[in-house]
């Protein structure tokens, strides 16, 4: 008689190989606490639990049915019924592992309408959103040097899956392979990056992607119930970012920054409208105050002799708060200059979008806008739109 779960077959034992392996590689005397996610009929974590009783195990699975059988084969694991780490929320792991549901629904059928054994199966409508959900979340799950291994198949497009690991900052390698009759099974080894470790360490929580830029990735999070952005180094340039913050923390249209390394950094997490969406969102007079603002930080920065190249195109690298004040974010390509040019480039920035501005009630003099890029450091006068438009 079928089981109304999951049953074993041959990815389960490909993952329980491995897992097998891996297991006998630990240390006699060490005690980690073990996740499985799906745990089906129990067959893995069954068997895991009866040949390295040194561990704790811990099982989820959404179908109630797999949940008491599973709690059947068990001894001391702890099965839950819930989605994914649901049950689990305030606790973490060493080891986490899940046979994933990794094919597409077929044609005409949808996720949602599936019935619970066939969701064990099918990750979606295109077969890797299970698995990208899974994904999004094991950051807050992980204790230190801990593992995740995963079983996908090629079905479930791997590049994307393998992409999101990449944006996301986290280290992998595919450990097992198996072809099947349409399909090539994957087992891939997830770890975490050793920066974001020690961001957890120094009391960094709530981790989740939040973007990615060409020298690093940033993620949100919580620090002393403050809400921050962490840069993740792709390369030299984090250091370079957080030293910049770290001088010109006195000035209020820079992130306050709580700590970095040459690794990472943690600094005040910036809300707000960016820059280009400044045509849309506001009035005349909003703008001409927003750009006011903007030209004042500008000359700060002239004065202070360091150049914020993005001045030039700083459509997505200056935020708009709710007073109209701004708040300026990437440092990471600031440098020291003798001949500063983040107000020429602001204003070369401003010639460029004079049709947006034009929309909205400001007509820029270019006869003005010429005159004042050229004179305004040797007069040292503050720029203000009013000057340079007819």
């Amino acid at each position: 008689m079928r089981q109304p779960f999951y049953e074993p077959e041959d990815d389960t034992y490909l993952l329980y190989e491995l897992l097998k392996k891996e297991f006998s590689t630990l240390p006699s005397d060490t005690h980690k606490s073990i996740l499985e996610i799906g745990v089906g009929s129990g067959e893995i974590i069954a068997t895991l639990e009866n040949d390295f009783p040194q561990h704790k195990y811990f099982g989820v699975d959404i179908n109630s049915d797999a949940v008491e059988y599973t709690k059947k084969r068990t001894k001391n694991a702890l099965i839950k019924q819930g989605n994914l780490f649901e049950p689990f929320y305030e606790q973490s792991f060493d080891i986490i592992f899940f046979n994933t549901p990794y094919l597409p629904c077929e044609y005409g059928e949808n996720i949602e309408d599936l019935n619970i054994k066939d969701r064990a199966i099918y990750g979606g409508n295109k077969g890797y959103e299970t698995i990208l959900e899974f994904l999004f979340s094991i950051r807050n799950f992980l204790n230190k040097e801990a593992k995740v291994f995963m079983l996908i198949s090629t079905q479930s497009k791997p590049h994307v899956v393998e992409k999101y690991l990449y944006k996301n900052g986290f280290q992998w390698e595919i450990v097992e392979r198996k072809k099947e009759f349409f399909e090539e099974l994957l087992v891939y080894k997830i770890w975490e990056n050793p920066a974001v470790e020690q961001l957890k360490e120094k009391g960094v929580s709530h981790l989740f992607y939040l973007s990615k830029g060409k020298h690093s990735i940033v993620l949100s999070g919580k620090y002393d119930n403050n809400e921050v952005a962490c840069k993740i180094e792709k390369n030299n340039f984090v250091g370079k970012e957080g030293f910049f913050l770290e001088k010109l923390q006195e000035y209020w249209f820079v992130p306050k920054l709580y700590f970095y390394t040459q690794n990472y950094i943690v600094m005040e997490k910036i809300n707000g409208e960016i820059l280009y969406n400044m045509y849309e969102k506001y009035e005349k007079t909003q703008i001409t105050t927003i750009i006011n603002n903007i030209f004042e930080a500008s000359q700060i920065l002239d004065e202070l002799g360091v150049q914020k190249f993005e001045m030039l195109n700083p459509y997505k690298h200056i935020f708009i708060q709710d007073d109209l004040f701004v708040k300026f974010i990437d440092f990471e390509r600031m440098v020291y200059s003798k001949k500063p040019k983040n107000t020429t480039q602001f204003i070369e920035y401003l010639r460029r979008k004079q049709e947006k501005l034009k929309k909205v009630g400001i007509i820029i003099d270019n006869e003005k806008l010429e005159k004042i890029a050229k004179t305004y450091k040797l007069s040292q006068k503050k720029i203000r739109i009013e000057d340079i438009i007819e």
